[in-house]
């Protein structure tokens, strides 16, 4: 079904001809002009498929989820999230006597919304998400002629400011982890002195650290594509030079656990643990915390808004701006070594 939405100053629709799914500006900013020219392209859609031959494929909803998600899902991560998506809205769907893709319609999925917004709302907003690929794909494959979800007005979340770690924090921190934790404090040195996600820090290897030459090198690989695609470099810290240098992997990953394997678990565990140690204040502390504090604090000590962004692999210094909107930025450049 054609749906409008605003972009930026103008209104914009959505609709179908044919196969093809197409948007184009209304050249419209009141909403109630774009509701009357909306009615035209819904009417559009309308006289097609009432004209046409086009049949659509008989679909039972757990087999829709079955085929998107073994389609769609290379990543372990991406079809656990997938599936938990696909136990709320089939669970919703068994409760509304609801089975085939043909009963689902824009009320179904607002009534689902609303009530999954009332329980959680950002698991709400992560099934819309889902849902939304999920239906793109049906429509693909000739199992509905249109998609319900993108009529649905989701809301946003809203964007809180993260918790970043002051210096005295962080160096306590590490010196419970050098005592209590020797296993994981090369891991969360590589995470405060390098910048890194989770995933980039965790499938490391040896040879993305280059000693000669000074740089960390972040790339996509077959277990961990790079968010955003923005493979990068970055300057390694002289503290972080003698911390890996110490360590003497044996296996393909840098960070290796005794089997060999990435070491995936119990990082967020790890270092609540030590924090308590360090007695500092565990409440939100994640790895990802120690992200947000290298850049937070090289933006505090007037280092490049745009070289930060480049070290973080943000799409766009925008990007950073926005998410460190509550730090003083200076444009004037030091180095990484302040930290």
């Amino acid at each position: 079904m054609a749906y409008i939405y605003r972009r930026k100053k103008y209104y914009w629709v959505g609709y179908r001809e044919g196969a093809k799914e197409i948007q184009k500006s209304l050249k419209v900013t009141s909403k109630d002009a774009a509701k009357i020219l909306l009615a035209e392209y819904q009417l559009r859609e309308a006289r097609h498929y009432h004209g046409s031959n086009a049949i659509l494929i008989d679909k039972n909803l757990q087999g829709l989820f079955e085929e998107f998600i073994r389609v769609r899902s290379g990543r372990e991560k991406t079809r656990k999230w997938y599936e938990y998506c696909r136990d709320y809205f089939l669970e919703y769907c068994v409760d509304k006597n609801l089975q085939r893709v043909r009963d689902i319609n824009i009320s179904v999925i607002e009534e689902f919304y609303h009530k999954r917004k009332s329980e959680a709302p950002d698991g709400a907003r992560s099934n819309m998400r889902a849902l939304r690929a999920l239906f793109n794909y049906a429509v693909k494959k000739g199992y509905a002629h249109s998609n319900p979800v993108k009529a649905v007005k989701i809301e946003k979340s809203v964007k809180k400011i993260f918790r970043d770690l002051s210096i005295s924090e962080v160096k306590a921190l590490f010196a419970a982890a050098k005592m209590h934790g020797r296993a994981y404090y090369p891991l969360f040195a590589t995470a405060y002195y390098a910048g890194l996600r989770a995933s980039e820090l965790v499938y490391l290897e040896p040879g993305d650290i280059n000693y000669k030459e000074g740089y960390v090198y972040v790339r996509s690989k077959k277990e961990n594509p790079i968010k955003d695609h923005q493979e990068r470099k970055i300057p390694l810290n002289n503290r972080l030079c003698k911390i890996l240098t110490a360590l003497r992997p044996t296996g393909k990953w840098l960070f290796e656990t005794k089997n060999g394997t990435p070491r995936l678990n119990n990082l967020n565990r790890e270092i609540k643990r030590i924090g308590r140690i360090a007695d500092i204040d565990v409440k939100g502390l994640r790895l990802q915390v120690l992200r947000e504090t290298f850049g937070s604090h090289l933006l505090r000590r007037k280092v490049s808004v745009y070289l930060v962004s480049k070290y973080l692999g943000h799409s766009s210094v925008d990007v950073t701006t926005r998410h460190y909107a509550h730090v003083p930025i200076e444009e004037t450049h030091e180095e990484i070594n302040l930290l």
